[in-house]
């Protein structure tokens, strides 16, 4: 990735369009004078691409794909579809933002669901009871 980035920078382009989180860390290592426009990023307030929502700043704008009220929101559908459900373990990357953006404000308590933070990590076999 290191290497397709500094080709595009290379290039000396007027601006580099970016898909993903992985091409966007990959880019921001290559410059900060090139204007960057992101898609399909999903934290990019978190990953310290951008210093805030509304006036990114720098040289990078760009699309958020996914908004972290909206990981509240799949819980309270899950308990809508199957109202026994109380717990939820989902094994994630750390660097799975969605889900991790959830489990790390507090363990997440949307709709009598509790996502179970002491499996919410990667190699996880089983749910704790």
């Amino acid at each position: 990735m290191a290497a397709l980035a500094r080709e595009a920078v290379e290039l000396q382009p007027d601006l580099i369009i970016g898909a993903t989180t992985p091409v966007i860390i990959a880019l921001l290592q290559q410059t900060r004078t090139v204007p960057i426009v992101f898609v399909q990023v999903t934290d990019p307030l978190g990953r310290g691409f951008i210093a805030n929502l509304a006036r990114p700043g720098g040289n990078i704008t760009g699309f958020t794909n996914f908004e972290f009220p909206m990981g509240g929101k799949w819980l309270q559908t899950l308990k809508q579809l199957a109202p026994a459900v109380s717990r939820v373990a989902p094994p994630i990357q750390p660097q799975d933002r969605p889900i991790s953006g959830i489990v790390r404000r507090g363990g997440a308590v949307c709709g009598g669901i509790v996502c179970d933070r002491g499996n919410c990590h990667a190699g996880s076999r089983r749910a704790r009871a």
